[in-house]
C-alpha cells in the first residue's frame, strides 16, 4: 500500500482516500486480525459508523 501511495503522489495524484484506507488496514493488523483480510475493514467501518 505504501508504494501504491507513493506512486500516486509522485504521477502527482491525491492520495488521501488510499493513506485513509491504510490506516484502516493498521489498525485491523494492530487489533490482530491482519488474517482476515481487506473485507475485515467493513466490520471496522461498521463499529464505527
Amino acid at each position: 500500500m505504501d508504494c501504491m501511495i507513493g506512486h500516486r503522489e509522485s504521477a502527482g495524484a491525491e492520495a488521501i482516500r488510499m493513506r485513509q484506507v491504510k490506516e484502516l488496514m493498521d489498525r485491523r493488523i494492530a487489533d490482530g486480525h491482519g488474517e482476515q483480510g481487506f473485507s475485515s475493514l467493513f466490520e471496522l467501518l461498521a463499529k464505527e459508523g
